[in-house]
């Protein structure tokens, strides 16, 4: 979305908005894990230092447009680790009246 907004001149508001989304989820959402805790802190800070690498370093010459592949990139990888992660637990979780889901051995 970054550079859709910064092709129209609306990095400030971009950055402002942001922020303040930041500023209102963090440490609100309870992760299962403390793995899971971490990638989420970590994608954050990836992400945060594409965008200041975007308004602070030119992009070289040779490739102008480094910045939002990059960024698609670390999306597309994000989506898919999300997608398979996902399909796994569907398949995974069973059903129990009283207890809600839990994870069960694998199924044949």
């Amino acid at each position: 979305m970054h550079p859709l907004l910064s092709h129209e001149g609306l990095d400030l508001q971009y950055f402002v908005l942001l922020g303040f989304w930041v500023s209102q989820t963090w440490g609100t959402l309870k992760m299962a894990s403390k793995m899971l805790e971490l990638l989420a802190t970590l994608n954050l800070l990836v992400i945060s230092t594409f965008h200041l690498a975007e308004v602070l370093v030119p992009p070289p010459e040779r490739y102008p447009d480094i910045y939002p592949v990059l960024n698609s990139l670390w999306g597309a990888a994000g989506f898919a680790l999300f997608w398979a992660y996902f399909n796994y637990r569907q398949f995974t979780l069973v059903n129990t009246p009283k207890m809600g889901f839990r994870v069960t051995k694998k199924l044949t």
